[in-house]
């Protein structure tokens, strides 16, 4: 049965980061923006659903018909999601609704088991954050030509409006991720024993360092590499991820490392404590234990900054990342890494006055000048304020999601949220087995089961689709019916 409330619905995959399952701040205030909007949104978090990001399925004991039931039975105005994730082929083939994917990076995920050519479909819609990369997504999807859209980040400007009168305590603030990079040397020590392989992954990084958006697929077969993808089942999308995630680690080392003795006081992910091997100050500068997880503490922090660094993904080019628009709302002064595509001059014109560095002692000078010249700080601080006072709010954007999709928005007052129990979407012979093993369905959030039923539980969330489940099925619990399995089985 279709949602009946007289509210717009949406159906929304939005995947994390966070090791705890937690959406971050900024997908928190994007989910908080719906309903605010009016929205009735039903919530999936990704990473509930498929085995890791990476993977090219879903949960062995999650079952696509069930999901895709449930998007039927809400008929949505459309379906969101973040990366790709979440989405199957039999969504895309099954569903009705149109389908927007906020590329909030800018590789996605393959959760439909397929490639590049099948990720998207006639009715889906793109959304991209940095506009130099909207004609590059069509020319890697052409099923998505004239439907790939530019939409900036946002913010929420009323946060740091609320908080202007702080101490200003911290000189240099940055929050942000070590990527990960064992994945890639994994990759070296495999082939140790091949160094015309090593050399081709060598150069194919040194021409992604060059030009982020280039082609690999040629470079992959005159670089001899091929092996690379068939050894590891790999996309020649996920590798070139890795290898700018990998350039993107080095960039951000050697730009902190130019200001770790100026004040700098570094938050992000745990693995920063690896930095050490690279320097000694920049390990100096990492804030132990001092997690900024919620909104609320990094509002806090910037707003103690007296200067907020940005620097860009190797791959966003001229695209903003969240941290831009956070920043020039608050009362940290943005100095961030300068390029002649940036999205700052097409939103707001060639002479916007946010301070830019062309390299690491450029931003060493620029971040001197603004903390010995406190008066010229402050006016340009005001003046970014003014840069997003308006047009850049999460509401102004769940309201280009709804013109995109073609929909019009029910404002209809405060909406509601459901976070939607993946337990909902079990394959029908493994909630069967938890009744007969003494546990009815549980959510994820309950206490554990009782022994029997737990152990049910560890052995068909591991065979609900393999050829053994019959089998193991009627050796836990034999007194199932045939007639029963048999049915069962096939959800």
């Amino acid at each position: 049965m279709a949602d009946s409330t007289n509210q717009s619905t949406v159906v929304a995959f939005i995947h994390t980061y966070r090791p705890d399952g937690r959406l971050d701040s900024y997908m928190s205030e994007l989910v908080d923006a719906f309903v605010r909007c009016g929205i009735r949104l039903h919530l999936v978090i990704t990473n509930h659903i498929v085995p890791n990001l990476d993977s090219t399925a879903l949960k062995k004991h999650i079952s696509e018909q069930r999901l895709i039931e449930y998007i039927n039975d809400v008929d949505p105005e459309f379906i969101f999601t973040t990366n790709r994730g979440g989405i199957t082929k039999g969504i895309m083939e099954k569903t009705h609704a149109p389908i927007l994917t906020w590329m909030v990076d800018h590789t996605p995920f393959f959760h439909h088991g397929g490639g590049p050519e099948d990720l998207f479909c006639e009715k889906d819609h793109c959304i991209i954050s940095s506009l130099r990369h909207v004609k590059v997504f069509e020319s890697t999807y052409p099923v998505l030509k004239g439907r790939v859209h530019y939409l900036p980040f946002a913010t929420k400007v009323e946060d740091f409006k609320t908080s202007r009168n702080v101490v200003q305590d911290v000189d240099i603030s940055f929050v942000g991720t070590y990527f990960h990079s064992g994945i890639l040397e994994n990759l070296y020590n495999y082939y140790a024993d091949s160094p015309e392989t090593i050399q081709g992954l060598l150069r194919l990084a040194g021409k992604i360092q060059s030009d982020p958006d280039t082609d690999i697929l040629p470079l992959i077969e005159a670089y001899g590499i091929r092996k690379v993808l068939e050894d590891f089942n790999y996309n020649h999308i996920y590798l070139k991820w890795l290898f700018v995630n990998y350039i993107s680690l080095n960039q951000r080392i050697k730009v902190l490392d130019a200001v770790s003795d100026l004040g700098l006081r570094l938050y992000g992910t745990d693995n920063w404590l690896h930095v050490g091997a690279y320097s000694l100050n920049l390990l100096g500068c990492f804030q132990f234990q001092k997690k900024i997880d919620t909104r609320q503490k990094l509002v806090e922090l910037y707003q103690r900054s007296r200067i907020g660094l940005n620097i860009s993904h190797h791959q966003a080019g001229g695209g903003l990342p969240y941290r831009i628009f956070d920043l020039l709302a608050s009362n940290a002064l943005l100095v961030t890494n300068a390029r002649k595509d940036s999205d700052l001059f097409h939103l707001f014109g060639e002479d916007v006055q946010v301070p830019m560095y062309k390299n690491e002692q450029d931003l060493r000078k620029i971040v001197i000048y603004y903390l010995e010249n406190e008066k010229e700080r402050r006016e340009l601080v005001q003046y970014c304020n003014r840069l997003v006072d308006r047009g850049f709010s999460f509401e102004d954007r769940v309201r280009s999601f709804f013109e995109i999709a073609g929909c019009r928005l029910k404002e209809t007052g405060h909406g509601q949220l459901v976070k939607v129990d993946p337990d909902s979407f079990i394959r029908g012979l493994v909630r069967y087995l938890y009744r007969c093993g003494g546990n009815k369905p549980y959510s994820s959030q309950e206490k554990a089961a009782p022994a029997g039923g737990d152990r049910i539980k560890k052995i068909y969330h591991r065979y609900a689709t393999g050829k053994q489940r019959l089998f193991i099925a009627r050796q836990v619990v034999p007194l199932i019916p045939n007639g029963i399995i048999d049915m069962l089985r096939k959800q």
